[in-house]
């Protein structure tokens, strides 16, 4: 499927047209700038990978400066945008500067809000959680799911090891409390 024949939709109320289908750049590419999931590729394969996705129809990327280098990588072809507000910066402030560059005619409209949301994470939802699910519907804004398999709890994959069988190059193991000493075993 080439990029002009694949499936869009909008991206919220007002938000662009992106591919149906988004490549999740913390487990598509953060791999590919630290040993996630096993070795790092090398360069011409990292490019090798984005081209495919850019080929397949993928239109919809997301990344954050948490994956190293990866923003960089992928900078190369799309300009930044806001994935993770700075969390030294009170949101109200961050919001209103949003809207003076839309004002100004230099970004899109805020169209989507990404959150961690899997069987795993359901935090933004209910009593409960933090009402973000009642406030996007409200504000007519999509979701972006984040960590939909739960970093990989929620895959075969995770279950038999790890994407290459090496614990002690996986950052899940090393960085995620719930993947850590006993807690894998009791989470699956």
């Amino acid at each position: 499927m080439s990029v002009k024949t694949a499936p869009r939709v909008s991206l919220g109320k007002n938000g662009p047209l992106v591919s149906r289908m988004g490549l999740g750049l913390g487990l598509g590419t953060m791999g590919l700038t630290r040993p996630t999931y096993g070795a790092i590729p090398i360069q011409g394969e990292i490019f090798a990978f984005l081209d495919h996705a850019y080929e397949a129809g993928v239109t919809f990327w997301d990344s954050a400066d948490y994956y190293n280098d990866c923003e960089e990588i992928i900078g190369k072809w799309f300009r930044p945008y806001l994935h993770i507000p700075n969390p030294e910066t009170p949101i109200e402030e961050t919001m209103r500067a949003l809207k003076e560059l839309q004002e100004a005619a230099k970004i899109a409209p805020v169209a989507a809000i990404q959150i961690g949301y899997s069987a795993f994470g359901l935090y933004c939802e209910g009593e409960k959680g933090t009402h973000i699910l009642d406030t996007c519907r409200e504000l007519d804004l999509a979701i972006v799911a984040a960590m939909p398999l739960g970093r990989g709890l929620l895959t075969a994959n995770f279950i038999d090891g790890t994407a290459s069988g090496q614990q002690d190059s996986d950052v899940r193991y090393q960085l995620i409390p719930r993947f850590t000493g006993g807690n894998r075993e009791k989470n699956i």
